[in-house]
């Protein structure tokens, strides 16, 4: 089957582009390093806008190294069709299912095709949080053999780990946001993928609205910028970028959609359709009143655990699988599917972990020794360490039931690949303005289909997969789609704090190039709040000089300190005025 079979393209082709190769003449300046020749650097720099150098990786990295086949990833199917779509388009969107292999393939593509053409490559991989910038890292490096901040490193807040051979860089969005704003520029980089962008955080919107301001007033950029996700709307964002001419060829953008194959299937269920297992007053339970887990729900998400073990007995006895020479059921030494939890917040892992606790100590006197119920519970929540998060992807004892607690820190880019069952509450917590006080706050409500949908692509990878929604049915059907994008629901004191963050202009007319821009009328009122607060100055600068600007002001070094803490801006101002006094 042909690739063009397999993928769907969508967009506006490009008009044919010239070819820009140029022989590149390098001398060696001791091992291991190549210095272009002055005037192809001078060639270089001229055409690219940047100061590159000739790639010698290929010949200090074993580029043919392989631990893992990617052939059967889904992703591989569209390998030809990513990688012209990349080098004819300013912008690639690619729309793909969980689990098709876009986070760790898809850099891979564009750094091997880098390297055997001999061009300059620098590609940076954003993610929404520290874990998956970390394991994906690890993964890559796993897969080529290669040492981890060699040719592929991360960096995550103050933890980074690369050199000047990395060409494959992964960062959480706000690493890479901050970047943005101290250079003005896109030049560092050869390509830039947005992995997740479907997640809507404020970084992510405000990292987009920089690069397409960026690229409408460089139109001589010659980075690509790639989004990725499963559950996007490819074409909001396919219209969000613009279209220009660049050199007499046009630069748009392009929608590449990977087919969904999958091998094993996922089977979906709610607690009104869950057969064997008992469940406690249910019906007592008003899911349309204020979202929360009822003490009855947590009830039930424990006896579908305990359920698992008598399940795989049937299933494995429905495959023929034959006792072991003593005659007992071998389910000991078989490994048991993993479990993993979606929960809303720290606190609700804590109760569920408890509760976990004293099932197995309650039914421990009751077990048959042969079959001991034995379970490895591993929370899984930002505030815990890189050491304990890393614990999800290592194996547990022999005959032991890995259970994982998440947050929706485990909704995408990381891949636990023993997972067998999910077990989702569908809910969550974000942060938003509570319209009564103005105050913002992290608030607890339903999540969205799209969530939903990421959170049941975690399981059915290395076998068949089970999804138990903690929901009716009915009521899952009338969830929403798409989850609100943060800036539309955060303060609006907030979001224009950030927007000064940039330094592109003022707060009005940056924000009105967002993909979702906020209200903009309150725009005045946002403006006198934060001078009230002391966060940007009464007046600011013009060209004629300092003048009051009802619409904008100077950031403070106040301001600057508000704007990173995580934190209603009045608290922030509390916090600073403690410090100091």
């Amino acid at each position: 089957m042909e690739f063009n079979q397999q993928c769907t393209l969508k967009g506006h082709p490009p008009e044919p582009s010239r070819d820009s190769r140029r022989s590149q003449r390098s001398r060696r300046s001791g091992p291991g390093h190549i210095i272009p020749d002055a005037s192809v650097q001078g060639a270089m720099d001229r055409e690219r806008g940047r100061s590159g150098l000739q790639e010698d990786i290929g010949y200090r990295y074993d580029m043919n190294n392989r631990r893992f086949d990617n052939t059967a990833l889904a992703i591989y199917s569209c390998k030809e069709k990513i990688l012209s779509s990349v080098n004819a388009h300013q912008v690639t969107i690619i729309e793909g299912f969980t689990g098709c292999g876009k986070t760790t393939q898809v850099p891979q593509f564009l750094l091997d095709d880098a390297v055997e053409k001999n061009k300059f490559c620098r590609i940076v991989v954003t993610q929404p949080r520290r874990i998956a910038a970390l394991s994906v890292a690890n993964r890559v490096c796993w897969e080529r053999g290669w040492e981890l901040g060699s040719l592929v490193g991360y960096q995550v807040g103050m933890d980074r780990k690369f050199s000047e051979d990395s060409r494959l860089v992964y960062m959480t969005t706000g690493v890479l946001l901050q970047m943005m704003i101290n250079k003005k520029s896109l030049e560092e980089w050869s390509h830039i993928i947005i992995d997740e962008v479907h997640e809507r955080d404020l970084d992510t919107d405000l990292l987009m609205l920089v690069i397409k301001r960026i690229m409408i007033e460089r139109q001589d950029t010659y980075t690509k910028v790639i989004l990725m996700s499963a559950t996007l709307n490819a074409k909001k964002f396919m219209d969000y970028f613009p279209n220009w001419r660049l050199n007499g060829n046009t630069l748009g953008t392009v929608i590449v959609q990977i087919p969904h194959l999958t091998t094993y299937p996922v089977t979906e269920h709610y607690i009104n359709n869950i057969h064997g297992i008992e469940m406690p007053k249910i019906y007592k339970v008003d899911f349309y009143e204020e979202p929360k887990i009822a003490p009855d729900i947590y009830e039930m998400a424990v006896n579908v655990i305990a359920s698992f073990d008598t399940f795989e007995k049937h299933e494995r006895r429905y495959n023929a699988s034959k006792p072991d020479k003593n005659g007992v059921d071998s389910f000991e030494v078989n490994e048991r599917g993993a479990v993993l939890v979606f929960l809303p917040g720290l606190l609700e892992i804590e109760t569920l972990y408890k509760l976990l606790n004293e099932y197995t100590a309650s039914k421990a006197k009751d077990m048959n020794a042969a079959d001991p119920m034995k379970w490895s519970l591993l929370p899984l929540h930002s505030t815990i360490t890189n050491e304990d998060q890393q614990k999800v992807f290592q194996p547990v004892p022999k005959a032991h039931r890995k259970i994982i607690l998440a947050t929706n820190i485990a909704e995408s880019s990381i891949t636990v690949t023993d997972i067998k069952y999910v077990i989702d509450f569908c809910l969550t917590k974000s942060l938003s303005c509570d319209p009564t006080t103005n105050y913002t706050c992290l608030r607890l409500e339903w999540a969205s289909k799209n969530q939903c949908i990421q959170r049941k692509g975690r399981c059915g990878r290395v076998s068949a997969g089970h999804v138990f929604r903690m929901v009716p049915e009915v009521f899952y059907n009338n969830l929403v789609q798409e989850a609100f994008p943060e800036m539309m629901k955060s303060s609006l004191e907030s979001v224009v704090l950030h927007a000064k963050m940039l330094n592109m202009g003022s707060p009005k007319a940056l924000l009105a190039l967002a993909i979702d821009p906020p209200k903009l009328s309150g725009i005045r009122r946002a403006v006198a709040n934060l001078k009230e607060v002391g966060a940007i100055t009464i007046d600011c600068q013009g060209e004629n000089g300092r003048r009051f600007n009802e619409f904008d002001g100077d950031l403070t070094y106040l301001g600057q300190v508000m704007a990173r803490l995580p934190i209603d801006l009045r608290f922030g101002r509390l916090i600073m005025m403690g410090h100091v006094f």
